[in-house]
């Protein structure tokens, strides 16, 4: 809250602006650089994991399915069961 020139403060006010004044964080420069980059890790994993889950494990052929993809695995069996349905 600013003060007009020439007014006074209250001490109410006096104290709540003495802890913003202590509480306030000043951060180094190395600070800032850390805070930036952990930021762009967690952006980096985060595009990671839509890149495996999103993309690759669907299209890539896994053994269990029979070296089908789980998109092909899916449609084959769905299409099987279409099949046996009266």
């Amino acid at each position: 809250m600013r003060q007009k020139p020439g007014t006074k403060q209250s001490h109410g006010e006096k104290v709540v602006k003495d802890i913003r004044r202590a509480t306030r964080k000043q951060y180094t420069a190395e600070e800032k650089i850390r805070i930036v980059l952990d930021g762009l890790k967690a952006e980096a994993r985060i595009a990671c994991f839509e890149f495996i889950e999103g993309w690759y494990n669907p299209s890539r052929r896994h053994s269990a399915l029979g070296y089908k993809s789980p998109i092909n695995y899916e449609r084959t069996a769905a299409e099987g069961l279409e099949s046996l349905s009266p």
